[in-house]
């Protein structure tokens, strides 16, 4: 276990140092958020810490609550630099994002909350990784390798813990 509490803590590190770079890059105003994105991902990592503390996932918990406050942070900040504009894209994907937090509270199964929220989490995606693809110098490369890096972390601990499905 000592292994697992040494990259949980490492994960846990990344996480939070991920969103530093987006953070100071907003300020600056070299960077625009999806506020569509991040609105989700924030909801979606607040949800997620809830039920992982509550199912005793204690890595799983710790990570998802990093990226609840960074994540919490980067709209608050980019609400007035990002791109708030909401296209049919965005439209899409916010229902789509909407449909699957039903979906975690009517289903009420670990197993599907993990499903549902990894779909969640990538149609949230899809808006930064067009803004991204479409205006790479809005977007912070350090911010995503590092909340990568640390996403790997915390998987490799939950897999070495033999953690319960929704520790993963």
């Amino acid at each position: 276990i000592p292994m697992t509490s040494a990259i949980i803590t490492i994960g846990v590190l990344l996480s939070s140092f991920s969103s530093l770079p987006y953070i100071r890059e907003i300020i600056r105003g070299t960077v625009r958020p999806r506020i569509a994105s991040w609105a989700v991902w924030t909801a979606l990592s607040g949800v997620m810490t809830v039920a992982a503390f509550a199912d005793g996932q204690v890595p799983s918990a710790l990570l998802s609550l990093v990226s609840f406050l960074g994540c919490a942070v980067i709209v608050s900040l980019g609400w007035r630099q990002g791109s708030r504009e909401l296209s049919k894209l965005d439209i899409v994907c916010l229902v789509g994002a909407a449909v699957g937090f039903v979906a975690l509270f009517v289903l009420r199964d670990p197993t599907a909350a993990v499903l549902v929220s990894v779909g969640v989490d990538a149609v949230a995606f899809i808006p930064t990784l067009v803004h991204g693809w479409e205006n790479p110098e809005e977007e912070s490369l350090a911010c995503f390798s590092c909340a990568t890096a640390g996403a790997v972390c915390a998987l490799t601990s939950a897999l070495l813990s033999n953690a319960a499905l929704s520790g993963l």
